[in-house]
Parts: C-alpha cells; structure tokens; sequence
C-alpha cells in the first residue's frame, strides 16, 4: 500500500472520477471478466471507450495516475495508464506500478496506452523483459511490438544496441 501526501485538488478529481465510474458501472461485464479470470480486487464493469472517453476529459498527470494506479481497482489502474505524461513519468515509478500488473489486460493497457508511445523506454523494456512475473514480460514485448508500430526509435536500441 502507498500513502500519499493530502493534495486537495487531486483529491477532488479523485472523488469525480470515481463518481463518473461508478455511474457506468455495468455489472455484467464485470461479472464476465470475473469468469474470464481476471484477478483484480475490485472492479466495476466499464467498458474501455467509457474509459477512453472519461481520460481525454482529465489533464495528464502524473501524481494523479500514480494516485489512481494505486487504488488497485481495474478502471483506475487503466485510466491510471491514460492520464500519466508518458514523456516525463520516470522508470522508477513504472518499476513501482509493475508490481500491479496481474493479468492480460492491464498488460496490455500499460503496453499500449504508455509505454509503446514512450521515448526512451529501452532500458525500461529491457528490465522488464528479465522480470519475473510473466505480465510483465509480456507487457515489455507488446510495448516493444507498438513502439516497432508508432515508429519510435527506442524498439530499435532495445533490440540493436550499437
């Protein structure tokens, strides 16, 4: 658990956004992706587009994404890989955020939505090729297929580094 330094704008915008999840809130999918094995604490069913849309209405930040990631339930951990500034989040904070990654789909959101459009993730790529938890592994090579796929320079060094 991480504590966290009382912001209260930051604050504000978590309450909201837990509001907003809460009223699309859809307990079917929730109860799908219950079956289908995904292993998160707590989770409410929102599809991806709602959540899609809800990040593009919230300035990217970091303190707020590592805020959101840490409250370990599945739409804020998501959101959490939408909002954080893939430019200035630093590889110790997504070492720290690795640890939460439990399942395909938050490997695959984190891969995606973060680092397969980060610059100068090839050591971060790198370390978590060598992790040990196996979505982490899989989260470095999706990230290193998209960064291959956006066209950025740091799938190269990772691969070829001379």
């Amino acid at each position: 658990m991480k504590f966290f330094a009382y912001n209260e704008n930051l604050e504000e915008q978590m309450k909201l956004i837990q509001q907003r999840i809460r009223k699309l809130m859809n307990g079917e999918i929730a109860s799908q992706l219950q079956v289908a094995g995904l292993n998160y604490p707590k989770l409410y069913g929102v599809s991806l587009v709602h959540l899609r849309q809800l990040s593009q209405g919230l300035t990217p930040s970091n303190e707020l994404a590592d805020r959101l990631w840490h409250r370990n339930i599945r739409e804020t951990m998501i959101l959490a890989t939408m909002v954080a500034r893939r430019d200035s989040i630093s590889d110790e904070q997504l070492m720290q955020w690795a640890e939460g990654i439990n399942n395909l789909e938050l490997a695959e959101q984190i891969a995606f939505n973060l680092l397969g459009k980060r610059e100068q993730s090839a050591g971060l790529i790198e370390a978590w090729m060598l992790h040990p938890q196996f979505y982490v592994r899989y989260a470095a090579l999706m990230a290193l297929g998209w960064q291959f796929r956006f066209g950025d320079g740091a799938a190269r060094t990772c691969l070829n580094p001379e």
